[in-house]
């Protein structure tokens, strides 16, 4: 029997082996019938919170490193995280692109989280055959 997915389950699914974005973020609502750019961006920065208080995920930015990208954590509370995201997002002045703003990477409680949905999706597959 399939349950339906929270978009918090998506997200974390989505960001197992990756890191998010705001893009993704934004295409889940879309997805879920959300078209109102206003609400879509009210929405974004619940779940970002949401994710952030509930220690899912990080946010911060990926750079170069010597062989590999790294992400970079800020530190901030997810308050001060949230802020940022809305003044940065407000200064662009347009829906954010892929991999635009801020990037988001799974904590070691998210990334539990995201191996029980991979097992469970994994299982709802096997169930459907």
């Amino acid at each position: 029997m399939s349950r339906k997915w929270s978009m918090t389950d998506q997200l974390l699914y989505a960001c197992s082996g990756d890191y998010l974005c705001l893009a993704d973020f934004l295409s889940l609502l879309k997805r879920e019938g959300i078209e109102n750019k206003t609400e879509q961006r009210w929405q974004t920065l619940r779940l970002i919170r949401q994710m952030l208080d509930d220690k899912l995920v990080e946010a911060g930015e990926v750079h170069k490193g010597d062989k590999f990208w790294e992400f970079r954590p800020w530190e901030l509370s997810p308050g001060e995280t949230i802020a940022e995201i809305q003044a940065r997002w407000n200064l662009l002045g347009r829906e954010p692109g892929p991999w635009e703003l801020v990037w988001f990477d799974l904590t070691v409680k998210g990334q539990r989280e995201a191996e029980q949905l991979r097992r469970l999706g994994r299982q709802q597959v096997d169930d459907s055959r």
